[in-house]
């Protein structure tokens, strides 16, 4: 019997396979719908695409795995293929696409991972989780180590008590990045999704990328928003939001261009006075840019003066020197034309044209 049958893990069942209503009286849970699901294996399959010269280990499917092995270790017996084995070791080192902090949180991430999962006697303790052959199960483990953390029940189903905290929908994010950067960078799967094989019948892929964990991310989001935690979306820019700055930086005394002048740090300065017009009218332009290409802010501050260039009096053209889906380049350049009236606020072309006029950059 799996160990996720007893009912001290009641509660992760639960939430993968609830059970549905079979009258109508009964309320049904808002689950998430199938191209939710579907959305978030691809946003996560993003995070994890390989360049061309990056090739990840390969993990065949084979139903003589015993043979497998003893090739395995035949191999290593030759001095060429140990060297070989130490420098696609370096390869990988080399190849993390991420910067050095984040791949140390990550790794630390996943020790805490291993460690709920060795404590919870999912895997013995002297059994890898994060290894290139997961456990077949391997998905509901990291969907029961991000609701011990961030949910608001139980591993059994039963609520958790107010007292305890809980993780936001932040960290549960950041809780499967971790799990899907070790199977897929650390250990060679990337990004091909997790499924069963039709050859032989055993798992293979990226347990974090399988509908579980995108059913339970989902469904976590819903419930964080319906609990009152502030969605990652709802944080950010709004047509609406942009206008409002759109009006207020065109008003007279906020958007005359004043000489520079020095202030002392100690002098009290009014707090809605953070900028003169030229940075109102560069930072306009950068809000409305991160808006219409869907842009992160690291993407969006990267961007200089050379990468954008005038195609026409109605239209720019914006060449990204870095994007995080597309960070080995090949990115397509975004053509910004010019809107009606009624959506000045939202132009690109306008505050392009109106910011490089002031700074004399055209």
């Amino acid at each position: 019997m799996s160990i996720l049958a007893k009912p001290q893990y009641a509660g992760v069942l639960g939430v993968l396979r609830p059970v549905v209503a079979d009258d109508w009286d009964s309320p049904i849970e808002d689950g998430p719908a199938q191209d939710e699901i579907d959305d978030d294996i691809e946003g996560e399959q993003q995070t994890m695409e390989f360049d061309d010269h990056e090739v990840p280990d390969l993990v065949y499917d084979s139903d003589d795995e015993d043979s497998e092995d003893e090739d395995s270790d035949a191999d290593c017996d030759s001095d060429g293929d140990a060297k070989m084995k130490d420098l696609k070791a370096v390869i990988k080192e080399a190849s993390k696409g991420v910067v050095e902090s984040t791949d140390a949180e990550y790794k630390r991430l996943n020790k805490q991972c291993e460690k709920f999962i060795h404590d919870a006697g999912f895997i013995s303790e002297d059994e890898d989780f994060f290894t290139n052959k997961p456990h077949p199960q391997s998905a509901i483990f990291i969907v029961a180590w991000i609701m011990s953390r961030c949910d608001d029940i139980e591993l059994d189903g039963k609520p958790k008590d107010p007292s305890i905290p809980r993780d936001s929908y932040s960290h549960a994010q950041k809780m499967r990045a971790s799990a899907t950067y070790g199977f897929g960078r650390l250990n060679g799967l990337g990004s091909l999704p997790w499924q069963k094989s039709e050859v032989s019948g055993r798992m293979l892929g990226n347990p974090s990328i399988s509908e579980d964990v995108s059913r339970y991310m989902v469904s976590l989001r819903k419930k964080k928003v319906r609990a009152g935690e502030v969605a990652t979306s709802a944080r950010a820019i709004t047509p609406e939001i942009i206008g409002r700055l759109y009006h207020h930086n065109n008003k007279p005394e906020v958007a005359e261009i004043k000489p520079i002048t020095r202030r002392k740090r100690t002098a009290p300065a009014d707090i809605n006075e953070w900028g003169g017009g030229r940075t109102r009218l560069m930072l306009h332009a950068v809000y409305v840019i991160a808006f219409l290409c869907l842009l992160r802010f690291d993407e969006a501050l990267k961007i200089q003066i050379h990468d954008i260039r005038r195609r026409s009096e109605t239209s720019f053209e914006l060449n990204l020197p870095f994007r995080k889906t597309s960070q080995y380049g090949e990115i397509k350049p975004f053509v910004l034309h010019e809107m009606p009236e009624d959506q000045a606020h939202l132009c690109p072309v306008r505050a392009l044209t109106a910011w490089l006029a002031y700074w004399r950059l055209k």
